[in-house]
Parts: C-alpha cells; structure tokens; sequence
C-alpha cells in the first residue's frame, strides 16, 4: 500500500466485481454441490464488472487466490485488494464438482455503485408456476415499458405473496437467465426446467437485477 502511495500519490483499491459468501456460511448451497467443503461462493457478478469480462460464474467456488487458500469472504478481499490494478490474478475455483483456473484482471474500484433500474407496471404475464413468480420473455419494447435494461431471459412480472420467491426477495423486473444451471431463454425452456426442478432438494435460480447477476436457491423447507 505504502509503495502504491508512492508511485501514484493515492491508494486505488482493486476490484473484481462480485457479491461472495463463505461456503461455511451458507448452508443451502453447500447441500448442492460437490467436491469442495470450504470456499467462497460467487453469489453476484457486477455487470461490464471485471469478473464479467472473465469466464468466473455465479455459483462458482473459489477456493484459492494465486495458490493462497481463501475460505471467507474476508481472506478474499484481503488477497484481492492487496492486488495490482489490471494485473491478471489466477482463482481456483470448483464448477460443477470440478477443479479449475479462472484468470482475472482486478480493476479500481467504482466511484458509485451501478444505479438502480427504474421500474415500472408491466402486463400481467401468463406463465404461473410453483416457485411463486409469473415470468414473460423479455422484448425490448417490454424492457422499455417496464423500465429495464435489456437482457435475454425471461422477467419476473409478479411474485406470489408468502411464496418460496417472496421469502427469497425475487422481485417484479428480476430477470430469470438460468434454473438449475440451464439456460431459460424461452417460455419452453423454462416450463422443463421447472418440470425438472425439486423444490426439496432446491432449485437454484440466476436472476439479473440492477446490473448484478445473481442467485437464488428456493427449497421448502420442513413443516
């Protein structure tokens, strides 16, 4: 830090662009996967963000900063800060079960965070289900109706009260990209990945909302 002050007369720090949980803290997704018991779970990817320019993915498990072990939160923005601006670090990460390295380039962090979308009414959408939210492919000309930036996927146009969705804060104007790790572009795709889905076991949902892509898991709990 001191040397950084030095050669630039300011402190910038670094960067990836993420929203991350201790793998021991969240007890729902460790249930799902495999392979890897401590870690840090990528719950958000900031869009245009430098982790979005990069092949990281939500629900990736990082578990190592340029062979420095991490598994909290804490330990990895501790190695990601102490980083060099644009310098290519190297995270061992565990997809799907499986052991690799994602390279990335730390930038200086953001002035101000991404701005919030201005959301407004939409129609009522036809496509109900049992998590608790009605969905409706997203067109430009509904993106501007309702106050969104663009993206293929499919909106949320109403969550039901008291529902799984609800509890799990999924909003109207959440934009659905993935169930289960499958991509929801069309209303057929997303009806199979329902089909597919167990809501016991837990149904992990991207969603992209203000910028972020994030997830969500829904699962019934016990009565």
């Amino acid at each position: 830090m001191a040397e950084q002050l030095i050669e630039s007369g300011k402190f910038t720090r670094a960067w990836l662009g993420i929203e991350i949980r201790a793998l021991s803290d969240d007890a729902e997704y460790r249930d799902l996967v495999e392979g890897v018991r401590d870690g840090v779970v990528v719950r958000g990817i900031v869009k245009e963000g430098p982790a979005a320019k990069s092949e990281l993915r939500l629900g990736d498990v990082i578990t190592a900063v340029d062979g420095k072990p991490v598994a909290t939160a804490q330990q990895l923005r501790g190695e990601i800060r102490a980083k060099k601006i644009g310098a290519p670090v190297t995270l061992e990460v565990v997809r799907r079960g499986k052991p690799i390295k994602v390279s990335v380039s730390p930038a200086e962090w953001p002035e101000e965070a991404t701005p919030a979308s201005n959301r407004r009414g939409s129609p009522s959408a036809p496509e109900t289900t049992d998590l608790g939210i009605s969905v409706r492919p997203l067109t430009r000309d509904l993106a501007q109706e309702m106050g969104l930036e663009y993206a293929e996927g499919l909106v949320v146009t109403s969550v039901a009260p008291d529902s799984i969705a609800a509890q799990k804060g999924v909003r109207k104007g959440d934009i659905v990209t993935e169930i289960n790790q499958t991509e929801t572009r069309t209303l057929r795709d997303f009806r199979q990945a329902v089909r597919d889905a167990d809501l016991k076991q837990g149904v992990v949902v991207n969603l992209v909302r203000d910028g972020v892509s994030r997830f969500v898991i829904l699962k019934e709990t016990a009565e």
